[in-house]
């Protein structure tokens, strides 16, 4: 009984050092993806500077062996939350980031694109992305990640007053498929025909 505990015991303390190990791995990795994201930015930012303003930046995961990362310089030019439409994704910030207003980058280990032109250059799709950067498909009032009948079922009883939207400033904003700051028959009408693709 003893030999069995002390061999479970040995393995337990090996499988953890063999997680220790792993762990250390991503992080050496991380740092080597900060290097040469660091590199790059002193090139990238170099016209795009003021003043001493330092640029701040979190990695948020891959796409298509693309670094996605959020960055802007310390100084904030607005904190009024930032909508853009990019590819049917609304993208909503907590303020307009600067140099780019979403703040959204991508690095393939040689250079850095912001998030419009890595779509417009198809390096990836907005599907690929929207989890990592807290997109919404537009018109997706259920959040289920694609819009159908039950969106605009849904977006029928909200204008009805028969319900309320689950997240309401966030599906109110990704619901407004028309961008008029409004939901109403006319957006369930746009949704309505994107479906049929019309």
């Amino acid at each position: 009984m003893k030999k069995i505990i002390s061999v479970l015991l040995l393995v337990a303390y090996l499988l953890s050092f063999s997680a220790l190990v792993a762990s250390a791995e991503e992080i050496d990795d991380e740092e080597i993806i900060r290097q040469k994201i660091d590199a790059c930015l002193d090139e990238y930012l170099e016209d795009l500077r003021d003043d001493n303003s330092e640029f701040f930046y979190k990695l948020r995961g891959k796409a298509n062996e693309y670094v996605i990362f959020f960055g802007a310089f310390e100084k904030a030019t607005s904190m009024i939350p930032y909508s853009q439409v990019i590819d049917g994704y609304l993208i909503t910030v907590s303020g307009e980031a600067d140099p780019y207003d979403l703040g959204w980058y991508a690095f393939d280990g040689k250079s850095i694109y912001t998030l419009k032109e890595a779509i417009d250059k198809e390096l990836f799709k907005m599907s690929d992305v929207a989890d990592l950067i807290f997109a919404r498909l537009l018109g997706d009032a259920t959040l289920d990640k694609k819009v159908d009948m039950t969106d605009v079922t849904e977006l029928q009883k909200y204008i009805a007053g028969l319900t309320k939207l689950k997240d309401m400033e966030y599906l109110i904003r990704a619901s407004d498929v028309d961008q008029n700051n409004q939901i109403n028959m006319y957006g369930v009408v746009l949704i309505q025909r994107m479906i049929a693709k019309l």
